[in-house]
């Protein structure tokens, strides 16, 4: 077998990354929770934008390899947001775009909190360059032989719940595809849930808890995320990812409206004894919305 089957069966034994049965994932997932939960677009009067990218797992050939873009304001005229994100990934011979546009609708519960329902629909094209692979096992009856592609419509569905310090949500992306009749061009259903606080220490200090849990049900997996803010200029935080790896992040606020960011993963799993770790960057900047609203939230809370 290739030494991109090592790839997968290392992951798998890590994250349980096999046949693609859970979706890709970000550490900078608290800056773009839209992604995963439609209901999340527009939540800030801002307009939103980010560019990640991620080399996961550097050491390996073929080590996977994703970027995102992704852009969403809230607009009067259809009393709520409007996203649009596109996903590129690739490992080994593998490869995924996914573009999606999403609406959120809200219903404001007071002056500070509101509740919100989102729909993301778009497609998902799926290729896999199958006569490049070789197998320990000849008549393995999963082996994919040819060069194979799949063009799919893609739906999700969030609720979230937002405050100007706290937000949590609800979402299930490819809702069309069940567990059961998945493959490795057809990505199942999979279940998020996330919750992030932030706290006002002092006014030179905050504190952002974050936790997101996301499962197919056959693979379940979580991230818990604590990132320390000085100044609402200068952030560093620490994280978790369930039998994964150690996450070490930094960022700054270029100016009140763009912020870099950067990550480290440190593998935990099976993979750590043959990978230089999983860098990963963020790009982001908040521009005044479409929205009459004037109390326009700072950057750094999104």
């Amino acid at each position: 077998m290739k030494r991109f089957f090592s790839i997968i069966a290392l992951g798998f034994l890590s994250i349980g990354f096999a046949n693609a049965q859970n979706d890709i994932m970000f550490t900078h997932y608290m800056f773009n929770e839209s992604i995963f939960n439609p209901a999340m677009v527009g939540s800030t009067p801002n307009l939103e934008t980010a560019i990640v990218a991620r080399q996961q797992w550097v050491g390996f050939d073929n080590a996977p390899s994703t970027q995102m873009i992704k852009g969403n304001a809230y607009f009067d005229q259809v009393q709520g947001g409007v996203g649009l994100h596109i996903i590129n990934d690739r490992i080994g011979y593998e490869s995924a775009l996914n573009l999606k546009i999403s609406y959120a609708y809200f219903l404001k519960l007071d002056e500070k909190s509101k509740l919100s329902f989102g729909l993301g629909f778009g497609f998902l094209n799926k290729s896999v360059e199958g006569s490049k692979l070789t197998y320990d096992e000849v008549n393995d009856p999963y082996a994919v032989t040819t060069n194979s592609k799949a063009f799919r419509a893609d739906f999700d569905f969030g609720a979230a719940f937002t405050s100007k310090n706290f937000s949590t949500g609800l979402s299930v992306t490819h809702i069309s595809q069940s567990l059961k009749k998945s493959s490795i061009l057809k990505v199942p259903r999979n279940y998020y849930f996330f919750i992030k606080n932030i706290m006002n220490v002092n006014d030179k200090i905050d504190v952002v808890p974050s936790m997101v849990i996301r499962s197919s049900i056959y693979i379940t997996q979580f991230d818990l995320n604590a990132i320390l803010y000085y100044d609402k200029k200068f952030y560093g935080g620490i994280g978790y990812r369930l039998n994964d790896a150690m996450i070490g992040t930094i960022g700054v606020n270029i100016t009140k409206d763009i912020k870099f960011g950067y990550s480290y993963d440190f593998g935990v799993g099976a993979v750590k004894t043959h990978s230089g770790g999983t860098h990963e960057i963020m790009l982001s900047a908040a521009f005044k919305g479409f929205s009459k609203e004037s109390n326009r939230y700072p950057s750094f809370l999104y």
